[in-house]
């Protein structure tokens, strides 16, 4: 089992004190406790604000890219 964070989000009027942080080790833990293998999400490349947490957290990107045809 994975766990695919679908969408965070934080208020601006709200960011830059650690809750987005704080969301993302509660979903972390949670998963721990139900055995699953791994969490993951997307952002987009030039979410930079989002990405400096998300590489804080993970240690960076794995490097691949995501693309799409049709809806997304």
């Amino acid at each position: 089992m994975v766990c695919y964070l679908q969408d965070l989000f934080v208020s601006k009027r709200l960011r830059g004190r650690g809750i987005g942080e704080s969301l993302i080790h509660a979903v972390v833990e949670y998963s721990k406790t139900r055995g699953w293998g791994q969490v993951y999400w997307q952002t987009k490349q030039d979410n930079t604000t989002a990405r400096g947490l998300y590489d804080k957290l993970t240690g960076g990107t794995d490097g691949f890219i995501i693309y799409h045809i049709g809806e997304a």
